[in-house]
């Protein structure tokens, strides 16, 4: 059985059903009726699942640029001259004296 969509089930059962009016008018809309609020409804949720999950991506995107970017900001922002290094104290051997 192939998935069909609205229109082609009505021209479909339009065609097979032609001596009961009442019975197609009503299989029509019953399957409108299901059809199309079922769909639209996991349609919307289904859309509102892939924009968080491309939300989420872009955040971790972001975190992860932020991780090496930021390490690279930090190095460039303090210069090499800068560094102190540390002094060497003047060490008294009590031997000597």
């Amino acid at each position: 059985m192939a998935k069909m969509n609205s229109e082609e089930f009505a021209t479909k059962y339009t065609e097979k059903i032609t001596d009961n009016d009442d019975l197609l008018i009503e299989l029509l809309e019953d399957f409108s009726d299901s059809v199309k609020s079922e769909d639209t409804e996991e349609l919307e949720k289904l859309k509102q699942e892939v924009e968080m999950a491309h939300q989420k991506e872009k955040e971790a995107i972001e975190k992860y640029k932020a991780r090496f970017l930021g390490a690279i900001d930090k190095a460039q922002d303090t210069p090499a001259d800068d560094i102190e290094e540390p002094k060497e104290a003047e060490v008294i051997d009590i031997k000597e004296i």
